[in-house]
C-alpha cells in the first residue's frame, strides 16, 4: 500500500482501527472484538464480503434480510 499524503494516511488509519476494534477477533477475548459486535445465527442467509482498506482485507458476514 502506497501512502501519498497525510490525509490519505489518516483515512487509512481510521478504517484500520475501526476494523481492529469492531470486527477483528482477538484470541485474548475468546475470539470477540473489543467493541461488542452482533453475531447472527441465521445459517440460511448468503455470506457476503465487505472490502476493508481498499480490498487488502475483507470482512465476511451474513447478508441482512
Amino acid at each position: 500500500m502506497l501512502i501519498f499524503n497525510e490525509g490519505q494516511l489518516h483515512k487509512i488509519l481510521i478504517e484500520f482501527f475501526d476494523c481492529y476494534h469492531r470486527i477483528r477477533p482477538h484470541n485474548s477475548l475468546t475470539d470477540d472484538s473489543p467493541d461488542d459486535r452482533e453475531i447472527g445465527d441465521d445459517m440460511e442467509k448468503k455470506i457476503v464480503a465487505f472490502p476493508i482498506l481498499g480490498g487488502w482485507h475483507h470482512h465476511y458476514t451474513r447478508q441482512a434480510a
